[in-house]
């Protein structure tokens, strides 16, 4: 289930998800990217990596 099909996003809102078991910290090099899309258009898209 998508989650703006469930409930509406504001702009500033947060999306939290559950943590699935094994799953440890953040480690300095992780790299992380994030894409938001709607009716196949990206609406956000954010790449980052941990630093110190």
């Amino acid at each position: 289930m998508r989650s703006s099909v469930a409930f509406g996003l504001d702009h500033h809102d947060i999306i939290m998800t559950g943590t699935p078991e094994g799953v440890d910290r953040f480690s300095v090099g992780d790299v992380f990217d994030i894409e938001l899309s709607y009716k196949e258009k990206i609406l956000i898209e954010k790449h980052w990596k941990v630093e110190k």
